[in-house]
């Protein structure tokens, strides 16, 4: 009985050491895109200078300082949600064209319920209104990476096809670039999304008067 406990307790920190090593795997890799199209990989940083949101906020970014990069050969005003979209687009499709739609869904759904518990913001109606736009991108971001293995493309094929599809999804409105966007109010419940337990989370930790909508 004590060598079935045992292999079993091996088996187990096996099982999460090696997802462990995936996610950051998953991380190292978002950020290295990130920097090469963005100039900047918030995720983890891998040079010891980063882009400084220095300039005035645009339309597009809603009261928030930009910087300017050039992205994809044009001119562009980078900000902070910009690329907190992108990092969940890219993650989420990343992960799904690897272990499958079940396995990102398990991930990105752990992370949001991580976020609710340990973040200071949690409860509030921007924080609420983020965690309904990162969702709404996960899941954008699933269907890319399904579409990706679909077509069978590897490698930097499958990268460069993954990246194309996601810019045409942010500028052709069917992904969130920032969630102060109105639509982004008409999005699905948290529930909708497969977690029942954010708005209860959210609530919980909530210092302030603000209305959270489910």
């Amino acid at each position: 009985m004590n060598i079935a406990l045992k292999l079993l307790s091996t088996s187990l920190t096996i099982a999460v050491f090696v997802i462990a090593c995936y996610i950051l795997s998953v991380l190292w890799r978002v950020s290295n895109v990130e920097q090469s199209i963005f100039g900047s990989g918030a995720l983890m940083p891998l040079v010891p200078q980063q882009q400084q949101f220095d300039q005035p906020p645009t339309q597009e970014s809603y009261g928030k300082n930009t910087y300017t990069h050039m992205v994809r050969g044009q001119q562009t005003q980078v900000y902070e949600q910009l690329l907190n979209s992108f990092q969940h687009l890219y993650g989420s499709a990343l992960m799904s064209y690897e272990i499958g739609e079940l396995g990102a869904v398990v991930i990105s759904n752990t992370n949001e319920y991580l976020k609710a518990i340990f973040s200071n913001d949690s409860g509030t109606l921007n924080f609420y209104l983020d965690t309904k736009k990162d969702l709404a991108n996960n899941e954008v971001g699933r269907k890319i990476g399904s579409e990706v293995k679909t077509r069978g493309l590897i490698g930097p094929a499958a990268e460069q096809f993954m990246i194309d599809k996601i810019f045409m999804a942010l500028d052709g409105g069917l992904a969130y670039k920032n969630c102060s966007e109105y639509r982004v109010t008409k999005l699905p419940s948290l529930h909708e999304y497969g977690c029942p337990l954010l708005i209860n989370i959210q609530e919980l930790r909530r210092s302030d008067k603000t209305v959270v909508l489910k």
